[in-house]
């Protein structure tokens, strides 16, 4: 059996070159790949060196809290806050808002629960201890409702009352 060898040949006043179409495709692709690669590191990188250049430090974490007021990702907000510690009076209004969000679920969740009048359960506490609490649902819900309400009237920062608003309405 006979070997084939395909190859392009190419003459110039120099000489004569032939190349070998396989591995020529081969190179091709991979420069290709190559040089997208490089095309879309040197998109992004201008921006990523702004971004850090731009919000770095307290500027980053304000923009970073801001992102998710505005997205109402009040969970995620709080549990950020917590993470990077986070306090002052730059952040206050996130805090008051996350607080209030915080009362807000309570209710609602004791609000699921209004059927139940009385809950009970056990858990193993301290030196493997068995421990008992049981509330009244109905005194639960009462009490974070009038937090809701209060939290609506008691609004420390404008931006906030629109939500607390929101919240008290719903606990009516």
């Amino acid at each position: 059996m006979k070997k084939i060898n395909i190859t392009f040949s190419f003459r110039d006043e120099t000489g004569d070159y032939s190349v070998k179409v396989f591995p020529f495709v081969i190179k091709c692709i991979v420069s290709v790949i190559v040089v997208f690669n490089f095309i879309v590191i040197a998109m992004a990188l201008p921006g990523e060196i702004s971004d850090h250049v731009k919000y770095s430090g307290k500027e980053y974490y304000k923009s970073r809290c801001e992102e998710k007021y505005i997205d109402r990702e009040f969970d995620s907000l709080h549990d950020y806050l917590n993470l990077y510690h986070l306090q002052g009076e730059d952040y206050g209004i996130y805090w008051e808002m996350v607080n209030g969000y915080e009362d807000y679920t309570i209710y609602m969740n004791y609000k699921s629960m209004e059927e139940q009048e009385n809950i009970s359960f056990s858990y193993m506490g301290k030196y493997d201890q068995p421990q008992e609490i049981s509330f009244i649902t109905s005194q639960k819900i009462e009490e974070y409702r009038n937090k809701v309400l209060e939290n609506a009237e008691n609004v420390k920062y404008e931006r906030n009352k629109r939500y607390f608003t929101e919240f008290a309405q719903k606990a009516q």
